[in-house]
C-alpha cells in the first residue's frame, strides 16, 4: 500500500484570547484580597499590644498592595501609616517617621502633597507623625496637656514650663498638667523613646522626673 492522501480540508482549532486587562484586574483582586486579611490580623495583633508581629504581616500587606497599585496610592498610604504606628509603639522612630512620611506625601494636600483619600486621614497621618516627633525629643513650648485650662494653649517660654525629663520635649504648666497627660496620653510616646534610646546604646534613667516628681516608665 502506498502512503495515505493527506487530508486537504484545514484543522479546526480552537484558540482562546486573554484580554490583559483582564488579567490585570485578576491579579490586583487576588492581592487586594490576601492584603486586606493581612491587614485585618496585623491589626489584631497590634491591638494586643504584639507590635512586632504586626510589622511583619503589615510589611507583606504593604508588598502586595505596592505591586497591586503603586507606591502612591491610597491603599498603600493605609498600611504605610499602620507601619508608623506600630514601628513607634516598638520604639523604632527612623522607621516610623520614612512610612508615615510616605503616607503623608499620598494623603496631605500641602507641601506638594497628593492629597489623595478622606482628610481625616491626612490628619491622623500628621499626628502620628507628630508623635513620632515627640518621641525624638523635638517640641513646642506649649503645656503638653491636650485639656489644659490655663493657659490653655498659649505659647510661654520654656522658663514658665516644666519638662519631660526623659524625652525632654514635652512641657508642662503645671505637675497636675504632667500627671493628667501622662496618664491619658504621654506614658506610651515616652516608653517609645526610651526604647529608642536603648536601641542606640544611650544609657537611660529608669523614669521620668518633672521637678522632683518621678513617673515609673
Amino acid at each position: 500500500m502506498g502512503p495515505p492522501t493527506p487530508d486537504p480540508r484545514p484543522i479546526a482549532t480552537t484558540i482562546t484570547l486573554v484580554d490583559p486587562a483582564t488579567t490585570q484586574a485578576s491579579v490586583i483582586t487576588a492581592a487586594s484580597t490576601t492584603a486586606i486579611a493581612l491587614s485585618n490580623q496585623a491589626s489584631q495583633l497590634s491591638a494586643s499590644g504584639l507590635h512586632a508581629k504586626a510589622i511583619r504581616l503589615h510589611t507583606q500587606a504593604l508588598a502586595l498592595k505596592l505591586q497591586a497599585y503603586g507606591d502612591d496610592s491610597v491603599q498603600a498610604a493605609v498600611t504605610y501609616n499602620s507601619l508608623g504606628e506600630d514601628y513607634l509603639m516598638t520604639g523604632q522612630l527612623d522607621e516610623a517617621e520614612f512610612v508615615l512620611r510616605r503616607a503623608l506625601r499620598v494623603r496631605d494636600d500641602g507641601d506638594g502633597g497628593l492629597g489623595l483619600g478622606p482628610r481625616n486621614d491626612a490628619a491622623a497621618t500628621r499626628d502620628n507623625l507628630a508623635q513620632v516627633l515627640e518621641a525624638r525629643g523635638r517640641g513646642g513650648v506649649m503645656c503638653g496637656n491636650i485639656q489644659c485650662a490655663t493657659p490653655g494653649g498659649a505659647m510661654m517660654s520654656k522658663d514658665e514650663l516644666m519638662v519631660c525629663g526623659a524625652c525632654k520635649c514635652v512641657f508642662y504648666c503645671s505637675v497636675d498638667c504632667q500627671r493628667q497627660d501622662w496618664l491619658d496620653r504621654h506614658k506610651p510616646l515616652c516608653k517609645a523613646y526610651l526604647k529608642s534610646v536603648k536601641r542606640s546604646s544611650v544609657s537611660t534613667s529608669g523614669g521620668e522626673t518633672i521637678r522632683g516628681v518621678s513617673i515609673d516608665v
